[in-house]
C-alpha cells in the first residue's frame, strides 16, 4: 500500500510539473530573431500608457538610435522621453512573452496575450495583451508594419 500511495505521488507530481510545458513561450508561434538592425513601423493604441501613437523607429544592437513621431501622439511621446524608453521589437515580444508566462515558465498574469507573426521573414506583426477582462484602459495593442532589416 505505501508503495501504491509513493507511486501515485510520484505520477501526480511528474504530471503536475509537466503540464506547463504544453504552451512554451516559444510555442506560440515562429522562432524570430532579433536582427542587430532594423527599422520598423508600429501602432500602439489600447490602454492608458505613456507609449501611444504611431512610430517610425530605428533600432541597433538591441537599442533604439533613432525615432519618428507619426502622429500627434507619437510627438508627445518622442519629446518627453529618451529614445531608451521606447521599445525595439524585442521589447515588444519580452513584454508579450512576461504577461503569458512566468519566469519559471507557469502561465502568466494577463487573462489575453495573443502574438501573430509575419508569414515571410516570421517578424511579430500584432501584440495584443489584456491583463484583466474586466477592467478598463490595462491594454497593449501593438501593430508592427514596415519592418526593414538594416546592414
Amino acid at each position: 500500500m505505501r508503495q501504491l500511495i509513493l507511486s501515485s505521488l510520484l505520477l501526480g507530481a511528474a504530471l503536475s510539473a509537466c503540464t506547463w510545458t504544453e504552451d512554451p513561450p516559444l510555442s506560440t508561434g515562429p522562432i524570430w530573431e532579433e536582427p542587430a538592425a532594423y527599422s520598423y513601423s508600429v501602432s500602439s493604441s489600447c490602454g492608458e500608457r505613456t507609449f501611444i501613437g504611431s512610430f517610425t523607429i530605428e533600432v541597433a544592437q538591441g537599442t533604439v538610435v533613432g525615432a519618428e513621431a507619426l502622429d500627434q501622439s507619437a510627438e508627445a511621446v518622442i519629446a518627453s522621453s529618451d529614445l531608451e524608453a521606447l521599445p525595439t521589437v524585442g521589447n515588444l515580444v519580452a513584454e508579450y512573452t512576461s504577461s503569458k508566462f512566468s519566469s519559471i515558465g507557469i502561465e502568466g498574469e494577463a487573462d489575453v496575450a495573443i502574438i501573430e507573426f509575419s508569414p515571410e521573414d516570421h517578424h511579430p506583426i500584432s501584440i495584443t495583451i489584456d491583463y484583466d477582462t474586466d477592467a478598463m484602459d490595462d491594454e497593449a495593442c501593438y501593430t508592427v508594419t514596415s519592418f526593414s532589416e538594416r546592414p
